[in-house]
C-alpha cells in the first residue's frame, strides 16, 4: 500500500514538472522573436559603391544614438544616416552594416534629431528623413539627399562621384513650405506674425546657417 502511494506521488510529481517544462517552452520566444528582443535587423547589400565617388553616410563615423519605431520601440546603437537609402544603419556584432528590419519613425545621432511622416512635397514621401529644427508644431526641416554627377576629364567622362545636397523647409499649420534658410525666406513663410519674428532676429543676431538659431526661431514662433 506504501509502495503503491509512493509511486503515485512520484507519477504525479513527475507530470507537474513535465507541465512546467511544456510551459517554460510555450512562453519562450521563437529565435526570430529573440531577435526583436536586441536590435533587430539584416544585413545591407550594398555598399562602397566602386563606380561612385564618395561615402552614402552623412557621416562616416559610427556615433551612439537611438532609433524608434513606428511602434514606439527604441532602440540604442552605434548609427549611421545612409543618406542614398535614407535609413539609419547600425554596427552589427561583427562590426557589419546593418538596416533595421521594423519602419522606423525617428532616430537621433549626435544631438540632432531626424523623423519622417511628414506630408509629401516635390518628390519627397512621408517616409523621407528630415532633420528636425524646434519642437513645436511650426519646425524647420532639412532633408539630406545625394546625386551621382558625372567626372569629365579631357578625355571625357571619368567616373561618378555623389555630390550632396539639401532641401529645406518649414512645416507650418500641416503644410510643407518650401524655403531657403535666410532672412527673407523665413519673413515670407512666417508673415502672419512678420514684426515679431523681424524684431526677434535682429535682437538676438539670429544667424541662418546656425541649426541651434533656427531651432531657437521656430520655438519662439511658436510661443507668439
Amino acid at each position: 500500500m506504501k509502495k503503491s502511494l509512493l509511486l503515485s506521488i512520484l507519477f504525479i510529481a513527475g507530470l507537474l514538472q513535465l507541465q512546467t517544462a511544456k510551459a517554460q517552452i510555450q512562453s519562450m520566444p521563437a529565435p526570430s522573436q529573440l531577435m526583436s528582443i536586441e536590435v533587430d535587423g539584416v544585413r545591407t547589400r550594398r555598399y562602397g559603391n566602386i563606380e561612385v565617388d564618395g561615402s552614402p553616410f552623412l557621416n562616416d563615423n559610427w556615433s551612439n544614438g537611438t532609433a524608434t519605431t513606428n511602434k514606439g520601440e527604441n532602440y540604442q546603437a552605434n548609427l549611421k544616416y545612409d543618406v542614398i537609402l535614407d535609413q539609419p544603419v547600425f554596427a552589427g556584432k561583427d562590426s557589419s552594416i546593418m538596416l533595421f528590419t521594423a519602419p522606423i519613425a525617428r532616430f537621433t545621432l549626435n544631438n540632432e534629431t531626424y523623423q519622417n511622416g511628414f506630408p509629401a512635397v516635390d518628390t519627397w514621401t512621408p517616409l523621407t528623413f528630415y532633420k528636425t529644427l524646434g519642437t513645436g508644431k511650426t519646425k524647420f526641416l532639412k532633408h539630406y539627399y545625394k546625386k551621382k554627377m558625372e567626372v569629365r576629364d579631357i578625355g571625357g567622362i571619368s567616373g561618378l562621384k555623389y555630390e550632396d545636397n539639401i532641401a529645406c523647409y518649414l512645416i507650418k499649420d500641416g503644410k510643407m513650405i518650401s524655403i531657403k534658410p535666410s532672412k527673407s525666406g523665413i519673413l515670407n513663410a512666417l508673415s502672419d506674425k512678420k514684426s515679431d519674428v523681424e524684431t526677434y532676429i535682429k535682437s538676438n543676431k539670429i544667424d541662418f546657417k546656425q541649426d541651434v538659431d533656427l531651432a531657437k526661431l521656430m520655438d519662439y514662433y511658436g510661443s507668439l
